[in-house]
């Protein structure tokens, strides 16, 4: 039994390695347009919120948070809705899908390979924001007292979670509703009922008690860790508790993912 348990999960791990391999072929082949798209986005987010959003009176302490809230947090939405939509249109259209679940493996290494990948392409069009966006803004973060490898750690969290979200709304919705109204009905409620263009002090200090339906949204849990990580201090949510809030949702995220998973693929 022992026998039979190993060699099944060995074949699991070499094909998960092989299907992750051949996106990692794929990304590099796009590799060049995908540093070009991230060094436009830097320059673009550096100009917006280190020269543009100073001029009509945004004082310099706000540069720092909404870099890190609005620029970043959005970066990481609309690379989820993109990563998302190529798996909607598999899924109606092309059924590339079906060629994966023919492999000797179970489904549980087949859609770990997809967020895997997911994150990987992720991580390479945001990283250039995430670090040369932060070095170019430098002065905005002058008061920094957070750790960089503590933020490093709660940046890859923020991109499970992005993945985990935008993976289980793929399964979850068919290509229609993901494609008109997933935006209008999903995304922008909890873009506009989040503290990603404000910060958790600044709410809670004129609306206490609506700020307590803000910490429901897993988008503030997202952009408050990566502000308590790298800056610090009293004005966002506590780390360990948005980081609680994080894997809560990542748990909700899975949960909704496999429902998808048998809704879109298993229905009967």
């Amino acid at each position: 039994m022992y026998s039979l348990n190993w060699s099944k999960n060995n074949n699991n791990i070499r094909v998960f390695s092989a299907l992750v391999h051949r996106d990692l072929k794929v990304l590099r082949s796009k590799l060049r347009s995908m540093l070009i798209d991230g060094a436009v986005l830097v320059a673009a987010n550096v100009l917006i919120f280190g020269k543009l959003f100073p001029l009509i009176g945004m004082p310099s302490h706000f540069i720092a948070p909404l870099f890190l809230g609005n620029g970043i947090g959005m970066l990481l939405i609309s690379l989820g809705y993109s990563l998302g939509l190529k798996i909607v249109f598999d899924i109606q259209y092309n059924r590339f899908i079906d060629y994966h679940l023919t492999l000797p493996v179970s489904k549980t290494w087949l859609f770990l390979s997809y967020i895997v990948s997911f994150m990987i392409e992720a991580f390479v069009v945001a990283i250039p924001l995430v670090t040369l966006g932060v070095f170019l803004l430098r002065d905005a973060f002058e008061t920094m007292n957070g750790n960089l490898f503590i933020f490093l750690g709660i940046f890859l969290l923020v991109l499970l979670f992005m993945t985990t979200f935008f993976l289980s709304f793929s399964f979850y919705y068919d290509a229609d509703f993901y494609r008109d109204n997933l935006w209008s009905r999903r995304l922008m409620p909890l873009v506009c009922f989040s503290t990603m263009a404000l910060t958790w002090n600044s709410i809670a200090t004129f609306a206490p008690h609506t700020s307590k339906l803000f910490a429901l949204n897993p988008l503030t849990h997202a952009v408050e860790s990566l502000r308590a990580s790298l800056i610090g201090g009293p004005e966002y949510l506590p780390l360990a508790f948005s980081v609680m809030g994080i894997l809560c949702w990542i748990v909700f995220n899975c949960w909704l993912l496999a429902r998808g998973i048998v809704k879109r693929l298993d229905p009967v």
